[in-house]
């Protein structure tokens, strides 16, 4: 017995939609990595945290800004415009900038992005490259277009076949990135407007600032000479840095947002009567001076001095007694803080990603020098942050009222009430007033934390974490055993940050090697390596594997300092029987061979520098004159290769420099220096390689590309121009799909590099590759109008070329539904429109299967097309319409003289099809034209009104009951009318609708003499069982 989701009927099974199956004409592309994948890899920790920090406005304020003539003026501008929202800090710049954002004026279909930079964050929370993995984020998800992003997916499924995973094997670049973004923009706006919302540009650096915002200006100039719908940008930052000083729209923070600031006042000291009427809320907020973070702060000690049930005079003076400056503020608050305090302090301003309590509990109990091996001992010996509870109390006490505890990604961390605190921190250093440089002040706090992150690392705690069950498993991890592994991950990943800050502000550490000599008994190196193993962490970790020696560790992290001084060590002789070091994650116990030593990746101290882009340790591991440059790793790369991937020009000149650097060196993948240049799209890379004469241009990778292929489908035309004009290029190499540099510009539509190609006069404008297709094909198939014409101005194109499956350039122009192509070959004079592609399938039949009505248009009116063409399976143009439910198709059709009752091989006509499928609108269509035959029988018997009965459309049901013609009673082969299938099938809409025809036959039998009601009652159709009944 058939079920509702699958009949066969005849010899043919209808799944719900009936559908035509047919054998794909075109090659199936190898799996591609899907939207999600590439999603997951721009997505990072804290992404949008920030963003979620920032509070909803008071009730009663930011609405100002909405009616501020400047932003209405900006929000109205036709070209579309930059508004430069500009404060001091605290004046709630981020409040107003999150209030733009949910209140923008964003047309249906605007795409709307933002981005909160964030510096007391993670690190791609207050980098460009954070700024532009967001965006691009928001935009996958949002793009109204789903080619917006084409290029990216490119790059992103070359990137994983040829490296791997991203995060683990490669990672984004902030120049590829900016480019990617800028080319979707483009693309968004020919359809969509755009919002761009950045708030505190400044805390990404002052010189970053500056060049984001000259390239968000660049950005608005060349986009509103291009595109027709407009961009707009809004950004928040301080006065300073000077971004331009000659911006259209500006408002400034300070200027209007004195009465934001008293409605916020009055609402905080609302629940004091006394307080409310007073003339307390009037003078905090005129002395406010449009900072609400002073109004916050002051509120605060306000609120506490009323509890305290101090008298108005007192709280009045407390207010006049306020520096006006936050910065005297935040100094008065830090005046005689003590040693923990100060600690606490450090760790908050100067940790690399933002603690949880439970983390920062276990940094506040160790100290560099700590006499003890367990954290639990140290924290008993310390005493500071109790676990017992009370933990945000404990921490505002001792931060003075500066810290807070805030929620990310379900923990609680620790942070600075706002950015102002920080960098108040950073300017006068942790002792105010002290004669000591502020550069020297911070290098010794970061010496401090450095050597803490090294201690506890040697902590027994740690000890059952890289500890295995008998089934070679970790254990269970409780929650506090969580957090000692999540700040083990930290101390593993920032003890080399703190040590680098160290160096670069010239403070000693002379320590340093010593602290990671360890007796060779010492089980520190398969600890650390455990750690590294199993800490997820964010993407972009990437250290030396085991084997590795100090010289690569300190090379990685790019301390140059303690390297020149362990580079200096071992040249030392040692004598013999001397002690042995066992490093970090050193597994043997001598020393490693030096600058060539290689870890289990095969990769050197060099290689290792290259990746982190260290240029002065590169430079120092140079200058010993022992490095091997060329050293390549298991992969096959050299320094040289991935300071290329990385895109670093200044390491790029340093290994050139020494005229020893390999350029025609392959890795694993047969790609060279050069060709990775070319990949990565760094043309200024590529030139300069390409200009020292001693790469190879006539290589192919192992995929048969030549570096001409390979320019051509990343789009890199300066690169095709220098190998052009070296004469030296093969015009007409092939790559492993047979594609020539011709076909691969034709396709991708790159209408500078295929002129190029073309002006040499040695393309060959005909080549097939092996699916036999030629370069107009290419063009014509992914609908590139500027291609298609360049190469039909050759006249030397076939324009009825066909390929392994028959399909001409105008069959795959009329799949793609791109009019204007098909414009351009019908204007030929010709081409073939009738030709039939496999299977069978005309270009009309194509069109009208894919929906392209503006493409049947432009074939029917050359007056030369069948209208009534059958493809193998005997279906016509409008079957196929109809089959889809194309109703503008079908309606387009049904104006010439088509044949409206045509069969298929199976007998089916276009109306059979559009029941078949419960196309309703496509019935009616057929119907009302009056010639439809409404009882036709395919070959097995059925009748349209059979089908969709069976199949259970109950509109198409009732259209078909409607006609005075239809034969309700109609059997097929095997005796089952229209209520038998629709019994059997268990459609009580349709049994009821036939029903209450009056006219069908409940008794009918079919050959097995099975009545419509022994049928639903065989199937348990209870409730068409109950009308059948009610009828009898």
């Amino acid at each position: 017995m058939a079920n509702a989701a699958s009949i066969h009927i005849g010899n043919i099974e209808a799944s719900g939609n009936a559908r035509i199956v047919v054998a794909n004409n075109v090659k199936s592309p190898a799996r591609e990595n899907t939207k999600d994948d590439c999603l997951r890899s721009l997505a990072f920790p804290g992404m949008g945290n920030r963003s979620d920090d920032v509070g909803p406005a008071s009730t009663g304020t930011c609405q100002w800004l909405i009616q501020h003539d400047t932003y209405k003026r900006w929000a109205a501008c036709d070209r579309g415009d930059l508004l430069w929202i500009r404060g001091k800090p605290g004046s709630g710049k981020s409040t107003l900038l999150k209030y733009a954002l949910d209140n923008c004026r964003a047309g249906q279909g605007d795409l709307v992005l933002s981005f909160f930079f964030h510096d007391r964050g993670n690190e791609l929370q207050r980098t460009a490259l954070g700024l532009f993995r967001c965006l691009l984020h928001q935009v996958l998800k949002k793009a109204p277009a789903p080619d917006i992003l084409s290029d990216l997916f490119g790059t992103f499924n070359e990137r994983y076949k040829e490296i791997g995973e991203p995060g683990e094997k490669w990672q984004w670049h902030r120049r590829e990135l900016q480019k990617h973004f800028e080319s979707s923009l483009l693309k968004a706006l020919e359809s969509s407007s755009v919002w761009l919302f950045v708030d505190a540009l400044d805390e990404c650096g002052e010189e970053n600032a500056v060049e984001l915002f000259q390239w968000l200006k660049s950005l608005l100039r060349k986009l509103s000479a291009t595109t027709l719908r407009q961009l707009r940008i809004c950004i928040t930052c301080r006065h300073y840095p000077i971004l331009d000083r000659g911006y259209e729209f500006g408002i400034c923070m300070e200027e209007e947002n004195k009465e934001d600031i008293a409605t916020y006042v009055r609402k905080e000291l609302f629940y004091s009567p006394r307080l409310t009427e007073s003339l307390v809320p009037s003078l905090i907020f005129s002395r406010a001076s449009g900072v609400f973070m002073w109004a916050r702060l002051v509120v605060a000690r306000v609120r506490k001095l009323e509890r305290e049930g101090a008298s108005l005079n007192n709280i009045k003076k407390a207010v006049h007694s306020v520096p006006p400056e936050l910065d005297k503020l935040y100094q008065e608050l830090i005046q005689d803080m003590d040693k923990v305090s100060m600690k606490l302090v450090q760790w908050i301003c100067l940790a690399t990603r933002p603690l949880s309590t439970d983390e920062l509990q276990l940094a506040m109990a160790i100290e560099a020098d700590c006499p003890f091996r367990s954290w639990r001992q140290c924290r008993d010996a310390l005493g500071v942050l109790s676990d017992g509870g009370g933990m945000e109390t404990q921490i505002e006490a001792l931060s003075r009222g500066l810290a807070e505890l805030t929620p990310v990604d379900g923990r609680q961390v620790v942070q600075f009430i706002h950015q102002s605190v920080k960098d108040f921190f950073a300017d006068k250093g942790f002792r105010p007033g002290s004669s000591t440089p502020i550069d020297t002040v911070i290098g010794m706090a970061h010496h401090r934390l450095c050597r803490i992150c090294i201690r506890f690392l040697t902590m027994e705690e740690l000890s059952r974490l890289i500890s295995y069950d008998e089934d070679g498993e970790m254990g269970r991890l409780t929650s506090h055993e969580e957090e000692v592994l999540s700040f083990s991950n930290y101390a593993l990943r920032s003890w080399a940050v703190h040590a680098k800050e160290c160096d670069s502000r010239g403070v000693a550490q002379d320590d340093l090697l010593d602290l990671f000599a360890w007796p060779p008994s010492s089980d520190l190196a398969e600890r650390w390596l455990r750690i590294r193993e199993m800490s997820k962490g964010p993407s972009g970790y990437s250290y030396p594997s085991r084997g590795a020696s100090l010289v690569h560790i300190l090379s990685c992290c790019g301390i140059k300092g303690p390297l020149q001084a362990e580079l200096q060590r071992l040249g030392k002789k040692r004598r013999t029987g001397g002690w042995a070091i066992n490093w970090l994650w050193l597994t043997t116990s001598r020393v490693g061979a030096g600058v060539n030593s290689r870890d289990s990746d095969g990769r050197t101290p060099l290689s290792w520098a290259v990746e982190g882009g260290h240029e002065d340790v590169v430079k120092l591991l140079l200058e010993t004159g022992k490095v091997d440059i060329n050293a390549k790793d298991r992969r096959g790369e050299t320094p040289l290769s991935r300071a290329v991937s990385h895109g670093n020009m200044a390491i790029i000149e340093l290994l050139l420099k020494t005229g020893l650097a390999d350029l025609n060196a392959k890795n694993r993948e047969g790609q060279t220096p050069l060709t990775k240049a070319v990949t990565h799209l760094n043309e200024a890379i590529f030139e300069l390689l390409f200009n020292t004469g001693e790469a190879d241009i006539k290589l192919r990778t192992r995929d048969h590309n030549t570096l001409l292929s390979l320019a051509t489908t990343r789009g890199a035309e300066a690169a095709v121009k220098l190998l052009l004009d070296t004469s030296k290029a093969t015009i007409d190499s092939r790559d492993k799909g047979g594609q020539t540099p011709l076909s691969l510009a034709a396709a991708s539509g790159n209408a500078g590099i295929l002129k190029r190609l073309l002006a040499t006069g040695k393309a060959n404008v005909n080549s097939r590759d092996k699916e036999g297709q030629t370069p107009l094909a290419c063009a014509a198939r992914f609908g590139c109008e500027a291609a298609v014409r360049l190469l039909l101005d050759t006249r030397k194109v076939d324009v009825n070329s066909k390929d392994a499956h028959g399909w001409t350039p105008l069959s795959w122009a009329a799949a793609g539904g791109s009019e204007a192509v098909v414009k351009l070959l019908l204007d030929t004079g010709k081409v073939d429109v009738n030709w039939k592609a496999s299977p069978g399938w005309t270009p009309l039949s194509i069109a009208a299967m894919k929906r392209h009505v503006a493409v049947i248009k432009l074939l029917l009116d050359t007056g030369k097309v069948d209208v009534d063409s059958k493809d193998e399976s005997g279906l016509t143009p409008l079957a196929l319409a109809a089959t889809e439910g194309h109703d503008d198709a079908v309606e387009l059709l049904l104006k010439t003289k088509v044949d409206i009752n045509s069969k298929d091989a199976r007998g089916w006509t276009p109306l059979s099809w559009a029941a078949a499928g419960g196309h309703g609108a496509v019935a009616k269509l057929l119907i009302d034209t009056g010639k439809a035959d409404i009882n036709s029988r395919d070959t097995a018997g059925l009748t349209p009104l059979s089908l969709a009965a069976a199949l259970g459309h109950e509109a198409v049901v009732k259209l078909l009951l409607l006609t005075a013609e239809v034969d309700i009673n109609s059997t097929d082969a095997r005796g089952w009318g229209a209520l038998s299938w629709a019994a059997a099938e268990g459609h009580e809409a349709v049994v009821k609708l036939l029903l209450e025809t009056g006219r069908v036959d409940i008794e009918s039998d079919g050959i097995n003499g099975r009545k419509p009601l022994l049928l639903a009652a065989v199937a348990k159709h209870e409730g068409v069982v109950k009308l059948l009944k009610s009828t009898i």
